[in-house]
């Protein structure tokens, strides 16, 4: 078992991280901006906008139902 993370609300669907193989599935582009961390786990560069909008696109898409979501750069 993964240790929480410690900035998620305890209830938090992602407290286990974000299992980026279903985001991708559910939201293709994500992909593209997915690597391996020095811990080889899969992560994103939160510092780049377009890689966090993406994967916010990729949760709503996978979690919450949403089909369409988005605004300009």
């Amino acid at each position: 078992m993964k240790a929480l993370a410690k900035n998620f609300h305890p209830n938090s669907k992602h407290n286990e991280g974000y299992d980026f193989k279903v985001l991708i599935e559910n939201h293709p582009p994500l992909k593209a901006f997915v690597f391996k961390n020095e811990h080889n786990a899969l992560t994103i560069d939160f510092s780049d906008p377009k890689s966090v909008k993406e994967l916010n696109k990729a949760l709503l898409f996978a979690h919450y139902g949403l089909r369409h979501w988005d605004f300009s750069d």
